[in-house]
Formats: structure tokens, sequence, C-alpha cells
């Protein structure tokens, strides 16, 4: 009789750990995706091609986001001065975390002529 009771709390317990587990990746991905798409949204309100470098590094203050600034001399003239960026722990799936990384192109008069942003994946 003890021998099955235990038997059925490790199973209760096995049952709500796995289905905690579920809520949180449901969570999280759906949480993840919401703040790309919002991310992209608000980039493409915000962002326009012809912004200095001053405004889009105050656009990246402003909203807390680090970022540093690099030249690339074997780059093409409208691509070789760079502002790199970098949203950390944007979602979590299980071990492995999301990060947004955002990428401002400058021509050689400071002027913007691209920009892009990508998820990178980290984990074991």
């Amino acid at each position: 009789m003890r021998r099955s009771a235990t038997i059925i709390v490790l199973l209760v317990l096995m049952a709500s750990a796995f289905i905690s587990y579920l809520l949180v990746r449901h969570w999280t991905r759906h949480h993840h995706r919401s703040s790309v798409i919002q991310l992209e949204n608000e980039l493409r309100a915000s962002v326009r091609p012809g912004m200095s470098r001053t405004q889009i590094e105050a656009y990246l203050d402003q909203r807390g986001i680090p970022h540093s600034y690099a030249e690339n001399a074997d780059a093409p003239p409208e691509s070789r001065w760079t502002e790199l960026a970098m949203i950390r722990d944007s979602g979590w799936t299980g071990l492995v975390r999301r990060n947004i990384q955002l990428v401002f192109q400058f021509d050689q008069t400071g002027s913007l002529t691209n920009y892009s942003e990508k998820e990178m994946f980290t984990g074991p």
C-alpha cells in the first residue's frame, strides 16, 4: 500500500512538472514572438534612411539598448560605418537564450543607408 502511494505521488509530481514546463515554454514563445514583432514595427515607424548616426545613437540610448560603433575598411562605402546593438535575453526556450542583434549601416556622410535585425540563439 505504501509503495503504491509513493508511486502515485511521484506520478503526480512528474505530471505537474511537465505541465509547468509546457506552460512556461508556451508563454516564452508567445512573449518572444510578440516582442520581435513589436521591435520590427517600432523600427519601421521610427528609423528612416538618411537619419544621422547621432539620431540612431539617441534612439538606442532612449531605449536602454547597448551599442557600439565600428568601421570596416574592407566594406563598400555605403556600408563601411556600422552601429551594432544587442537586445539581450529577449526570450528563453528551455536552455536556449534568444537575443536580437541590430545593425545600422551608414555612408561616408554619416547618413543611415540600411538597418537589419536578426535573432541570435545561445545555448549549450
